[in-house]
């Protein structure tokens, strides 16, 4: 099999942007592949967190009477679990993607990492539906938006980090062990707990918010809530630890995937 020489994403960038092109167009295909043949087709991304949030929001508020203090509790998770669903679903498609393209590999000359990448641009659309259907709940239960709203775009470059590090990173170690699937399902189940998502950070005591918010897509979460809702800037103490974790998460995915890519020839 003839597989594309590594590519050095950091030092030759120009490499992958001569590859924009088909990199944009495998994400088109990927997005086309999932709603192949699919009655609702796109609108399954926005279906699948809503049902969720009428789920949660019916056991929670109705039979648990857990209250929500700051926003209607539809609003809290569904702002919470649209970052989620970019990240899990980014990370799992980009962790799969070069074993499941073999023969796209063999086929074509490209740099491998242009598979990994194109299924995360894909996931982009599913998040950017959502936040479409996250203004529609705010004016649904008649939440406004804060006019430090603004504020919420960085953090998208912070989830986008964490997503491309952690998808390059799973890419590279899947393919060479299958374990690996596994592992990430299970870290998913557990992380979901661990994430302020059906909560919010302040239901944590103080002392342990740091830890909390060490999780890029916790800290992104927040963020989000204080600038959307809370009408806040959200702190540099809150957002740093996540951010600084989301750009070693990126170094390591990167620096990793540049390593391993030279072994695939091995297994594939």
């Amino acid at each position: 099999m003839s597989v594309p020489a590594p590519v050095v994403i950091f030092t030759h960038r120009k490499t992958l942007w001569q590859y924009r092109r088909l990199l944009l167009a495998l994400a088109g295909r990927d997005i086309r592949a999932r709603y192949r043949q699919s009655f609702l087709g796109v609108y399954w991304s926005v279906l699948n967190p809503l049902l969720q949030t009428a789920v949660y929001a019916v056991v929670l508020t109705k039979v648990l009477h857990v209250p929500s203090e700051t926003v209607p509790f539809a609003v809290l998770y569904f702002s919470g679990v649209m970052y989620w669903n970019f990240f899990t679903t980014a990370v799992t498609g980009a962790m799969g993607s070069v074993t499941t393209q073999v023969n796209l590999l063999e086929k074509h000359r490209f740099p491998i990492a242009v598979l990994p990448l194109a299924s995360i641009v894909a996931r982009s659309l599913d998040f950017a539906i959502s936040a479409v259907v996250l203004v529609v709940l705010c004016s649904w239960y008649g939440v406004a938006l804060a006019p430090t709203a603004w504020a919420a775009l960085p953090l998208l470059v912070v989830a986008g980090a964490a997503a491309v590090g952690a998808g390059l990173l799973t890419a590279g170690l899947h393919t060479l062990y299958r374990d690996v699937g596994h592992l990430v399902n299970l870290s998913f189940t557990l992380g979901f707990f661990l994430t302020p998502i059906i909560y919010d950070v302040v239901a944590f005591p103080p002392r342990y918010r740091f830890w909390l918010l060490l999780n890029p897509v916790a800290a992104t979460i927040h963020g989000t809530r204080l600038a959307l809702f809370a009408g806040t800037v959200p702190p540099l103490e809150d957002v740093l630890p996540g951010t600084l974790v989301a750009i070693a998460v990126l170094v390591i995915g990167v620096a990793s995937f540049r390593r391993l890519q030279a072994t695939f020839t091995e297994v594939l």
